[in-house]
């Protein structure tokens, strides 16, 4: 089995069934670093960030003060670029707010929530569920809004 930091030489295949992958590290971490050192007169060096697979919507200030200037903050990571819909519910699932629904494009965007419904006035105190949908990612955040 391979280890981090093995070589995939010229001819070397890597696919998803390529060892190493996220399986062998417990399903949190993939980086991939690749170089052309052939001597090719148009090498190319391609570098990639390790990822925490875990984290792809990472919420600041979950827990936020609407009347006070306080917002929601959610940074989307999009494993590529596509449709990202990100709408806030009631714990009785009923939609408060579709806080984006559009286009969005590979990698890190920042979406902010001020705590008003799509009615326009903030929302009441309490829990709330945020579902990020987008390229790569579906998860729930949980968020309290205090008036």
């Amino acid at each position: 089995a391979a280890d981090a930091g093995d070589y995939y030489g010229p001819g070397n295949e890597l696919t998803p069934a390529s060892a190493p992958n996220s399986n062998n590290y417990a399903g949190e971490y993939t980086g991939i670093n690749i170089r052309n050192i052939a001597g090719a007169a148009a090498s190319r060096t391609f570098d990639t960030f390790v990822m925490n697979a875990n984290k792809l919507v990472a919420p600041t200030d979950n827990l936020f003060r609407p009347l006070k200037g306080g917002k929601l903050r959610l940074d989307v990571t999009a494993l590529k670029a596509g449709a990202v819909t990100i709408r806030a519910y009631t714990t009785a699932g009923g939609l408060v707010k579709t806080i984006y629904n559009g286009p969005a494009i590979a990698g890190v965007t920042t979406y902010n929530w001020a705590g008003d419904t799509d009615g326009g006035p903030i929302a009441a105190s309490g829990l709330y569920l945020v579902h990020v949908l987008a390229p790569g990612v579906d998860t729930v955040e949980k968020v309290v809004i205090i008036k």
